[in-house]
């Protein structure tokens, strides 16, 4: 009948029970809903964070290696003990690398004391050689600037050039040859295991020496057959010639090492070295040592 109302029709929004019903959202209703533009706070809060994060980055205190060396007065050096002509014993030619970094000392208004590590002579393994932060605020002595000092060393700049080369009789190979192969390693750096490994490939024996002389006179009387040194090795001997080796051994750069992280210290070094080049006193003192420039 027309005005009537049903009341027992039951309410499709509720239960039996009277309550009410949830609602179902259909998958392409959620899908919309979950791809929509959000707006307002929520869409620039990502944004902000980001933005917090780089001021933050930006706003941290720079590292205090200058700050703490110039408060201690002086820096030290770990060099091995004996690295001619980067490093020798004699007070009046204390080496290359000594003379060069007490010129930057006395630029920087500190005091320079070198620290002698004997593993830094036979260690094969540059991470063997026990140097710390405690021990020494940089390394020198002849250090060769290779992927090797890299990985655990802000090496560099170069100021030098170090490397080895084969002295042999009228410059012969390694390969297909007898006879020992002497050995003098200056400096830091070189990668001695790959050595080892290249006079195993070639068949050959080794012996190591400890000073240039005895290298050369060994090389002189017979007793070695070839030698493996630095080009600037001084032999006398008929016939030796001089060949390059393969790389890594190839003559290359050496320079100062830093510890990764003490930037400041390294740039103010790097600075007062730039500056000493541009003057032409590290010319100087290469000339007096016999050193080739990097960019011979």
């Amino acid at each position: 009948m027309a005005g009537t109302c049903r009341l027992d029709r039951p309410d499709r929004h509720r239960d039996e029970r009277d309550r009410p019903l949830r609602t179902r959202r259909l998958p392409v209703l959620e899908a919309v809903r979950r791809t929509a533009p959000k707006t307002g706070w929520r869409a620039w809060a990502p944004l902000a964070l980001a933005f917090t994060l780089c001021a933050a980055l930006g706003h941290l205190p720079p590292d205090a290696s200058l700050r703490d060396i110039k408060r201690a007065g002086l820096f030290r050096v770990c060099v091995p003990a004996v690295a001619s002509p980067w490093i020798t014993t004699d007070p009046t030619r204390p080496g290359f690398d000594i003379e060069v970094l007490r010129v930057v000392a006395q630029r920087m208004d500190l005091g320079m004391t070198p620290v002698a590590v004997s593993e830094m002579d036979n260690g094969i393994n540059p991470r063997s050689w026990g140097l710390t932060r405690a021990r020494c605020d940089m390394i020198a002595g002849g250090l060769a600037i290779t992927g090797v000092t890299r990985s655990f060393l802000d090496a560099g700049p170069v100021w030098g050039t170090a490397g080895l080369v084969l002295f042999s009789a009228d410059g012969a190979p390694l390969e297909g040859q007898d006879g020992t192969v002497g050995i003098y390693l200056v400096g830091t750096g070189t990668d001695r295991l790959a050595l080892g490994r290249l006079l195993r490939r070639a068949g050959r024996a080794a012996q190591v020496f400890d000073h240039p002389e005895a290298l050369a006179d060994a090389l002189a009387s017979g007793q070695i057959e070839a030698a493996i040194a630095p080009p600037d090795l001084e032999v006398t001997t008929p016939g030796i010639e001089i060949s390059d080796l393969p790389a890594p051994f190839e003559a290359g750069g050496a320079g100062p090492g830093f510890w990764k992280g003490d930037r400041s210290f390294s740039e103010e070094v790097r600075r007062i070295l730039r500056r000493m080049e541009a003057q032409g006193t590290l010319s100087t003192l290469r000339q007096a040592y016999g050193i080739a420039s990097p960019t011979e």
